[in-house]
């Protein structure tokens, strides 16, 4: 992908997020940074706003489109916008005991010598507020030493799926024994 159409999406999501009303590509269209979709032929640039929109979507952006009779619109041409209730995570809510298992698992996750996931561990145990400290190693509110009869390959393996399964916004459910 171009720098050019990397800049144009990121202000395409940037406007369409922003924006407490829906934008219609006409006004789109008026706008300096989407010269793109003002062409010769009004159907190229259309194509490359539908391109742009698609790339949209298909990153997972929840981009809605209202109709002109939703809109009470008097031009009838209807509109765009990010639904920003689908768009940002909910706040979490975590209790203590919730903190605690995270940094527990999130200790024994960077613990593990190539593990995939290693870097954005420490950056979720950053944001959720445990210092990993300088030497980049976390600093858990818990500790849960593994046993010398559990395989850590095992383990790391395990992790690795639910890395995937996250990544993936795939929801889990785990047994305890």
């Amino acid at each position: 992908m171009s720098a050019a159409r990397t800049e144009r999406l990121l202000n395409l999501l940037t406007l369409l997020l922003n924006s407490r009303r829906p934008i219609s590509l006409r006004e789109i269209r008026e706008m300096d940074e989407f010269a793109a979709y003002r062409t010769s032929d009004p159907k190229s640039g259309e194509r490359a706003f539908e391109r742009d929109k698609a790339s949209l979507v298909e990153a997972g952006i929840p981009l809605k489109w209202y109709s002109p009779e939703e809109l009470d619109d008097e031009e009838g041409v209807g509109g765009y916008v990010i639904d920003r209730n689908e768009y940002y995570l909910p706040e979490l809510q975590l209790d203590a005991s919730d903190l605690a298992l995270l940094s527990i698992a999130g200790a024994a996750a960077a613990a593990i010598d190539g593990f995939p996931g290693r870097s954005a561990v420490l950056r979720a145990l950053g944001k959720l507020g445990f210092d990993t400290g300088t030497d980049q190693t976390p600093k858990a509110i818990a500790h849960a030493p593994m046993r010398a009869d559990v395989d850590a390959k095992l383990v790391g393996g395990n992790l690795e799926i639910l890395h995937g399964a996250v990544a993936r916004r795939c929801q889990v459910e785990l047994s305890y024994q």
